[in-house]
């Protein structure tokens, strides 16, 4: 028979480091802020505008739907084994919630720069130089941000 002792006190302290960081990391976002871009014409157009009208089309129907979020989302199967992974490497819950925002982020951009269809048109291909959808100044894929979002304490 073999006798093994152990050192609860050091049980104690991993259990309320890992309580503490429970409570001080709810998650990451990702996306884009409500920030004012310049558009072709001049005119101050806010961010999320742009993506939701690439997303989904504009009202008028001059803008085709052409998604990329909602793919991107499908990854999340992915984006739960890195936080597997990550877990298992020993990172805390805050750098899991960085790597995991800076995952998606990086989702994100592959399909903004995959040439999501509809093909652009001739005219729109002839004014902006290229065929690329979804990227004309790049500003939509230059300004995502993910953020660690950190519970408050009460």
């Amino acid at each position: 028979m073999f006798n093994v002792k152990i050192d609860d006190k050091e049980i104690i302290k991993l259990l309320n480091k890992l309580s503490k960081e429970l409570k001080s990391v709810k998650g990451v976002q990702a996306g884009w802020y409500d920030e004012v871009h310049k558009s072709d014409d001049n005119k101050s157009v806010k961010m999320v505008d742009v993506v939701f009208t690439h997303e989904f089309g504009s009202k008028d129907g001059k803008v085709p739907a052409r998604p990329f979020i909602r793919p991107a989302l499908k990854k999340q199967k992915n984006w739960n084994e890195l936080v597997k992974a990550l877990i298992s490497d020993g990172f805390t819950l805050e750098e899991i919630a960085g790597k995991v925002g800076n995952r998606i982020k990086e989702d994100l951009q592959k399909r903004i720069s995959s040439n999501t269809p509809p093909p652009l048109k001739a005219s729109t291909i002839k004014r902006k130089g290229s065929d690329k959808t979804l990227i004309d100044t790049a500003a939509m894929f230059e300004s995502i941000h993910y953020e660690v979002v950190k519970k408050r304490w009460k």
